[in-house]
């Protein structure tokens, strides 16, 4: 029950009402319902090597004092992982990268009654920085089995299930493919004669046609894949990925950022991101990309607008990015011997894996010592 006395509108006093199943405050005068809604905040969660947990003592009121995890409340126009990336730094002196959100939970509060927490964990390089700061009185690392109570049972319900998820299976992104098929017109029966092929990633593709048209092929798409155990990659919509369960999502320079994707995103799904520069490159990677796609290697009709980058920028990734890398742009079966000298073992194709796909996904794979 709400304990609001007056209508924030036009200041009539205000009865208690059932409206939507709950009795809320509600104005007679505007015949309209008051809601309190909870006040959003993050929360960090950040492990060392040895695995223990850092915690900062709290300097300010509430739970003077009490030891919980690095956060607050999120401010104007900023994103929820913003936030807890900022009042990490702000509180702990460390900078977080490729943030992962572990849930969303609930706090009561005795200024804001009821407070909506948002935990993400932080990975984090540098950890000479660590200093306490703003709210906090002092920052520590705790061993699992040494952790003291926490002031806030959200950040409770959050280290529960970050701690009960460690030793759970990793996302993995079965890499190398070899052959990384990116589907044209037709893709059913393209991906059926792939899967005969040998074909172990498919990337779903499709720039014009409609969320419906798009839904119900992903969705054959899916079935196809899962029967033959191949990964099914969905091209830019991860809301797509999402309603088929596809394996995950590739992402371009222009769509939403990696670290938005990851927040809505199940765990075990993988995403990938079209690079077309070192800099590209090394920002994918050091935002959470689980595999980067590198080029147009030469030129392509699929990317008329780009500049072919060449080989140089191939070797440049293989030699300094740790994830898997798929090249991509303008490659057949006359190039791909280039790619191979090179060291590529992914490599992605649209319209050369058009005509007989089954036997160019099965050169393909054998060339890049991919063969099933």
């Amino acid at each position: 029950m709400s304990d609001f006395l007056f209508c924030s509108k036009c200041g009539h006093l205000l009865v208690q009402r059932e409206c939507e199943g709950r009795v809320r405050a509600y104005c007679q005068n505007c015949q309209a319902a008051q809601y309190r809604n909870p006040v959003p905040a993050t929360a960090a969660i950040v492990s060392d090597a040895d695995g223990r947990i850092l915690l900062v003592k709290r300097g300010m009121p509430p739970k003077v004092g009490e030891w919980c995890l690095p956060g607050g409340y999120i401010e104007l126009d900023e994103e929820a992982h913003e936030s807890c990336q900022r009042e990490l730094l702000e509180e702990t002196g460390l900078t977080g990268y490729r943030p992962q959100l572990i849930g969303v939970f609930h706090s009561e509060s005795p200024f804001y009654h009821s407070v909506l927490v948002s935990a993400y964990h932080f990975q984090v390089d540098d950890f000479s920085c660590l200093r306490a700061g703003d709210d906090s009185d002092d920052c520590l690392f705790f061993a699992r089995d040494e952790l003291p109570a926490v002031a806030f049972q959200s950040h409770q319900q959050a280290l529960d299930l970050f701690l009960g998820g460690i030793n759970a299976p990793s996302r993995t992104t079965g890499d190398p493919w070899g052959a990384y098929l990116i589907t044209s017109a037709d893709p059913i029966p393209l991906v059926r004669s792939a899967i005969s092929g040998g074909v172990r990633i498919v990337q779903f593709r499709h720039k014009s046609a409609n969320k419906k048209t798009l839904y119900q092929t992903a969705l054959e798409l899916r079935r196809l894949t899962r029967d033959a155990a191949v990964k099914l990659i969905i091209n830019d919509h991860a809301d797509l990925a999402m309603a088929v369960d596809a394996d995950g999502v590739h992402l371009g320079q222009d769509d939403m950022p990696i670290e938005a994707v990851r927040g809505f995103l199940p765990s075990k799904m993988i995403i990938g991101v079209s690079t077309h520069s070192q800099d590209q490159a090394l920002d994918a990677e050091k935002r959470g990309a689980d595999y980067i796609g590198c080029g147009p290697l030469f030129a392509t009709p699929t990317k008329a607008h780009y500049q072919p980058v060449g080989l140089d920028l191939l070797k440049w990734v293989l030699k300094n990015i740790t994830i898997p890398v798929v090249a991509i742009g303008g490659i057949d079966m006359d190039n791909i011997s280039q790619l191979s000298g090179a060291g590529a073992r992914n490599v992605a194709m649209v319209r050369a894996f058009v005509q007989d796909t089954a036997k160019r996904v099965a050169q393909v794979n054998s060339l890049l010592s991919c063969s099933r």
